[in-house]
């Protein structure tokens, strides 16, 4: 079992974790600039995506499913998502296809962790991919101590 500590620095907006001998920094807007900024003015700028912003896209077992395949396969057909192996357990397929076209892949693309490309009908990294990668990796390399219905 590997070793994870974690150090935040309140003041700068800095949320770090060592894990496996690699440092990991998320950097997080302070409060006031999120309230005045949506997730698209954020990712136009070039800024990195705030910390809450990131474990919101990971807060939905579909959003985490979706962006783990993207780390070794892309790009991916968007009906690829309403697919059993991606779909919540006991979910139904028209329900999780709304959900999907309406919430999830717009959340995701907003905050710049994909590229939905809507007329193509496919999914591919965003922008951000890489400031969430670490933390997909971390989940990833302790499946097999996260509850059974993870990711």
């Amino acid at each position: 079992m590997h070793q994870v500590s974690t150090q935040s620095d309140i003041s700068s907006g800095h949320f770090a974790w060592r894990a496996r001998g690699m440092h990991h920094t998320v950097s997080r807007v302070p409060t006031g600039a999120t309230q005045a900024m949506s997730p698209i003015n954020r990712r136009d700028t070039g800024r990195r995506v705030d910390l809450d912003t990131t474990f919101e896209a990971l807060s939905h077992t579909l959003r985490r499913r979706i962006l783990l395949s993207l780390m070794t396969d892309y790009p991916r057909p968007t009906a690829e998502f309403e697919t059993v192996e991606f779909r919540p357990e006991d979910s139904d397929r028209e329900v999780i296809s709304v959900k999907l076209h309406h919430r999830h892949l717009p959340q995701l693309d907003e905050a710049g962790f994909i590229d939905w490309e809507r007329s193509a009908d496919s999914v591919t990294k965003g922008e951000h991919f890489e400031e969430i990668r670490p933390l997909l990796e971390l989940m990833d390399d302790h499946a097999e101590d996260l509850p059974d219905d993870w990711p």
